[in-house]
């Protein structure tokens, strides 16, 4: 019997025939449901032990286990949709696998024939076959629906995987600093590759066949790259690395735009170009996109999951100065902001003492009364001194000239204040902890995603 009598059971018949019916089959083929069936219960033992262990060596036997198991599944597979639900698995414990390298710090690899590339080929013909035709690759008796969702599962395994690894790496950089070039490197190359994938298929062409956590995930990975090259120690990147994470660090603020830190990396890796001034035109257009995003409007007004995030960083790149001080997310902004708003409340009342001043002069000599020059003032902090008493008498046309011309530097002083007093709470208000970035890093279903979807179509446009 191709089942033993042992396991026998309506239950296991019922899994097994509407595997044989759906999306994660071989066209029909019992002979690969099986053997699928057999390796997915070989990865549920060993993420079982991988929990309770870690990387130990029973963990290691049965991780082996699982993709042999999967090797033979592959093997049984005659169509991409056997391909398809293989790599969705395998790509899945490789990832699993490179969190827990990560996290227990261990060099060795997981020996696997399945690779991300090769899992990139897989989604690519079933890309290939999107608007129709699904079934000549195996997909039979299943709906469009059910073929995106197969799509959905295998990128979003790409992608994790992705991050997982390049992550790693990143990690291997700190852990062992002989080896952190070669480390940085490796990560560079995952997020370059994973953004390329992006890039082929995320625009709106693809929009039913990517998933909304895509996005996020390319964000993640450039924000990745550019802080590989620019934030982690040992890298020492070429003056063309540095460049190519200036862009990344951009095409991240593309993808989303609320990450406050990311404002100040984006300048940081300008200084490092020697082009730290070019900061506030290169990002006016961005912030001009989420002023006016119709997408933004919408979440906001219906106050949507993590709209009061958005909203603050909106309001903050909305504003000219606090978009300018955003390029200081370390907290270094806001005390300059302090400090020159403090100078020019001085100059303000300086300005207003003049004025009052040569308003008086001005209404003496107006009633015939002789008026002398305004003697300078021992320290200009202390504001203008009392008309000299044997100074020449001034002409009227002298003080309405000079009256008007303190009228105008109290007026310019007055937007200055009123910018900075603007600018002050809405900067220090994108200095507050955001959960929103954790929240999105670990919730692939969390309705932002699609709010993220939409802003890149919108930028399309």
């Amino acid at each position: 019997d191709i089942i033993p009598r042992s396991a026998s059971s309506w239950e296991y018949l019922d899994r097994i025939v509407r595997r044989l019916r759906g999306a994660e089959s071989d066209g029909g083929s019992l002979t690969f449901t099986l053997a699928l069936f057999e390796a997915r219960k070989a990865h549920d033992r060993a993420r079982s032990l991988l929990a309770g262990q870690g990387l130990e060596p029973e963990t290691w036997e049965a991780l082996n286990v699982a993709t042999g198991a999967y090797e033979a599944a592959i093997e049984r597979a005659e169509t991409v949709q056997g391909h398809c639900a293989v790599y969705t698995r395998a790509l899945r414990q490789l990832g699993e696998v490179y969190a827990a390298r990560q996290r227990f710090q261990v060099e060795r690899e997981l020996e696997t024939p399945f690779t991300i590339p090769k899992a990139m080929q897989v989604y690519r013909a079933m890309w290939e076959v999107r608007e129709g035709g699904w079934e000549d690759i195996g997909f039979r008796g299943i709906g469009r629906e059910e073929f995106m969702a197969a799509m959905w599962r295998l990128w979003e395994e790409i992608q994790e995987s992705s991050l997982n690894a390049a992550a790693f790496h990143l990690s291997r950089s700190i852990s062992v600093p002989h080896r952190a070039a070669e480390q940085v490197r490796k990560a560079a190359g995952i997020y370059a590759r994973y953004l390329d994938f992006f890039g082929q298929y995320g625009g709106y062409e693809g929009r039913e066949a990517v998933p909304p956590s895509a996005y996020f995930a390319a964000y993640d990975a450039a924000r990745g790259y550019g802080d590989a090259f620019l934030a982690y120690p040992g890298a020492s990147p070429s003056k063309t690395e540095v460049g190519l994470a200036v862009k990344r660090y951009f095409q991240a603020l593309r993808l989303f735009p609320f990450d406050g830190e990311l404002w100040s990396a984006f300048r940081g890796a300008l200084d490092r170009q020697g082009r730290g001034n070019e900061y506030l035109n290169r990002v006016q257009w961005l912030a001009g996109k989420v002023a006016r995003s119709r997408h933004l409007d919408t979440w906001i007004d219906r106050n949507e999951r993590g709209a009061r995030r958005i909203q603050t960083m909106r309001r903050a790149i909305s504003d000219g100065l606090a978009l300018m001080y955003l390029g200081y997310a370390d907290g270094s902004g806001a005390e300059e902001l302090e400090t020159s708003l403090e100078e020019l409340h001085g100059r303000h009342a300086d300005a207003t003492r003049r004025v009052a001043e040569l308003s008086r002069m001005r209404e003496a000599l107006v009633a015939g009364e002789p008026v002398g020059d305004l003697a300078p003032p021992a320290n200009p902090t202390d504001g203008p001194a009392p008309p000299m008493a044997n100074a020449e008498p001034l002409r009227l046309e002298d003080v309405e000239r000079r009256l008007s011309e303190a009228n105008f530097e109290l007026a310019r002083v007055d937007k200055q204040v009123e910018a900075r007093t603007r600018a002050l709470p809405l900067y220090r208000s994108t200095l507050e902890d955001d959960a929103l970035v954790r929240e999105l890093a670990v919730e692939r279903n969390h309705p932002v995603h699609e709010l993220l979807r939409q802003l890149s179509y919108e930028n399309e446009s």
